[in-house]
């Protein structure tokens, strides 16, 4: 099995998804959060929140967000509570360089960065890969 087709099977039959961004998002983050949206909406995920906190004040991420009309809201604890899946994107770790509570259970976490006790039922860190949004392409590939 792919590693994109263990992220579809988990998310096929789950009716929602909240996908957290790390604080002030890079493009990095931005890219890898708008192809996990289109990889949930592949499983057939029918609601699909992008969230993140501080703000996108680099002129070329903001560009990126409205160029590509990537939806953001800022993430709030009470949608942990409202969504089926929560993933992290460019970040692996709950509270740190993100406002998710240190205890809150993630499902998917995709990063390239190093972290140390990473848990969530599905995991794709490659700390050889320079970048989260490769991984994600390479996903969008095997689609």
């Amino acid at each position: 099995m792919t590693r994109v087709q263990q992220v579809v099977d988990y998310l096929r039959n789950q009716e929602s998804l909240l996908i957290v961004c790390h604080n002030n998002p890079d493009p990095d983050c931005l890219a890898s959060a708008l192809a996990l949206k289109r990889i949930g909406e592949y499983a057939g995920v029918e609601r699909i929140t992008i969230t993140y906190n501080g703000g996108i004040s680099h002129q070329q991420n903001r560009a990126l967000v409205d160029r590509l009309d990537i939806p953001l809201v800022n993430f709030e604890n009470e949608l942990l509570e409202k969504y089926d899946r929560v993933s992290f994107v460019d970040h692996s770790v709950p509270g740190e360089n993100n406002d998710v509570p240190s205890t809150a259970s993630i499902d998917i976490v995709l990063d390239h960065h190093p972290a140390t006790q990473v848990t969530a039922a599905v995991i794709d860190r490659r700390e050889n890969v320079g970048s989260t949004a490769t991984i994600l392409v390479e996903y969008l590939h095997d689609l």
